[in-house]
């Protein structure tokens, strides 16, 4: 049984696609990590995949820099200051305003909205 092969273009997509999910899970685990060092795992997570789609738009240079100034110089600094600081007593704060989540959930919509309309309209 023999497969179609994918051609140069699809494995493009595909390997834009995994560097664009990279970011945005890297990026949700700093946001909600409950503990300060997976919050920096996953800025370092989030900074790799910039630094692969600066690589995927043919910047190089780009991404090296990245790599070395935001992964090893500030990740590595931020964890530092977590490891030397006292651990503090986690505070239970109240239930969250009713309103965050739709204003939240209107805010997405209007930048996805707007960033689909200016990639229609752009050539």
């Amino acid at each position: 049984m023999n497969l179609p092969l994918p051609n140069a273009d699809q494995l493009v997509g595909v390997v834009f696609l995994v560097l664009v999910a990279t970011t945005l899970i890297g990026g949700l685990i700093a946001c909600n990590a409950d503990r300060l060092v997976r919050g920096v795992a996953g800025l370092v997570v989030c900074f790799v995949g910039v630094a692969g789609i600066y690589y995927f738009l043919n910047s190089p240079f780009v991404a090296m820099m990245q790599v070395l100034i935001y992964v090893g110089a500030v990740a590595v600094t931020i964890s530092f200051a977590i490891m030397f600081a006292a651990p503090e007593v986690s505070k239970k704060q109240g239930p969250p305003s009713p309103l965050a989540g739709p204003f939240g959930i209107i805010t997405a919509g209007l930048i996805f909205g707007g960033f689909t309309m200016l990639a229609l309209k752009t050539d």
